[in-house]
């Protein structure tokens, strides 16, 4: 897997058509490419029809971000709105690819694992209902938690706005490349452990929204027949948390800046807690979710690294590189203030 990593890398310097693109760029086209690849071999093995007015929906946000991209682009002084809407423009494309890949997922005939996943909990020593139970005695701090599991979007618009506004987009682009491995791990598992949630082991009401996923999954995992989308349904992943796993993410993107540092941990760790205070994940959901995202971080970064390492002797410096030294250049006393930033 490495190996084809660096061979695409390398072997896309040959070709004109990726002239200038950035490493970035040919990694995130990597990733998505080949997720395109696995959705359009799976759908038909999985009997999954997709909406054709949906996607063509899509291909025309897509249309307009790039041809926002491009205007940005000829205009030198606005980089950094471009570095931003080449960062947006590639989350939105790879969100738009593995939607579909989640019922995909949700179609293999693999049986439900609540049972054994509540097991653990079990072993572990805290099971969901304790969590709901007490959190419920406690209105202000249930209010907060269910607020931010569903506000979880600002924190990954911070992780992706502030590296780029403050001459860090390389911050923002080992971001987006970790969320984007950190996803596709997730719904790959949830292909081999899939689970609805712990109100159908536990027997507590489930709120409107779970029963209709519930709902949702039942129908992908029972109908013979070809089944047509059910449009966009992210919680159908149950194990592992990838609400947890985006969190920690977003704080690690964050952990530079100290203004936002204490908030964003704070955040982080609202967001992964609410996912058991709302009744949505177990708590071995959670711990799935943190270890699905330090091993995407490391993976995500290690790819970056790679596509930098195998540039040819004679590829120009990265334009980021290029601006972060004649700011230095310019403001040497923010060398200093750097290197005590932690």
């Amino acid at each position: 897997m490495t190996g084809c990593i660096r061979c695409f890398l390398l072997g896309s310097r040959r070709v004109s058509l990726f002239k200038n693109v950035g490493e970035f760029n040919r990694l995130m086209a990597l990733v998505c490419g080949g997720l395109f690849v696995v959705v359009i071999c799976l759908l038909p093995a999985v009997r999954l029809m997709i909406s054709i007015q949906r996607v063509l929906d899509q291909l025309d946000i897509i249309a307009i971000v790039v041809l926002v991209a491009l205007i940005l682009r000829r205009r030198g002084q606005l980089k950094r709105l471009y570095d931003l809407t080449e960062l947006f423009l590639w989350v939105f494309v790879f969100m738009c690819i593995i939607h579909p890949l989640v019922q995909v997922a949700a179609r293999t005939p693999v049986p439900l694992a609540d049972v054994y996943l509540a097991r653990i909990d079990r072993i572990l020593g805290i099971e969901t209902p304790q969590v709901v139970h007490w959190i419920s005695s406690l209105p202000l701090l249930n209010k907060v938690l269910a607020f931010s599991y569903n506000v979880l979007g600002f924190l990954v618009l911070a992780a992706v706005t502030i590296p780029v506004l403050t001459r860090k987009s390389n911050i923002g682009q080992r971001f987006v490349v970790s969320g984007a491995m950190a996803a596709s791990t997730s719904v790959a598992i949830s292909a081999v452990c899939p689970a609805v949630g712990p109100w159908v082991v536990y027997g507590y009401e489930p709120s409107p929204i779970q029963a209709h996923t519930q709902e949702v999954l039942t129908a992908l995992k029972t109908s013979i027949g070809t089944v047509h989308d059910l449009g966009d349904y992210s919680a159908l992943v149950s194990f592992p948390s990838f609400h947890t796993a985006l969190a920690i993410l977003c704080v690690i993107a964050l952990w530079r800046w100290r203004l936002v540092r204490i908030p964003a941990l704070l955040f982080g760790l609202l967001v992964c807690i609410s996912t058991v205070t709302t009744g949505w994940h177990y708590v071995i959901d959670v711990i799935g979710g943190a270890l699905v995202a330090l091993i995407a971080y490391a993976v995500g970064s290690w790819a970056l690294r790679s596509s930098l390492k195998i540039q040819p002797w004679n590829a120009s410096p990265s334009v980021d590189l290029v601006d972060d030294a004649a700011s230095v250049r310019s403001h040497p006393a923010t060398l200093l203030s750097d290197s005590h930033r932690g």
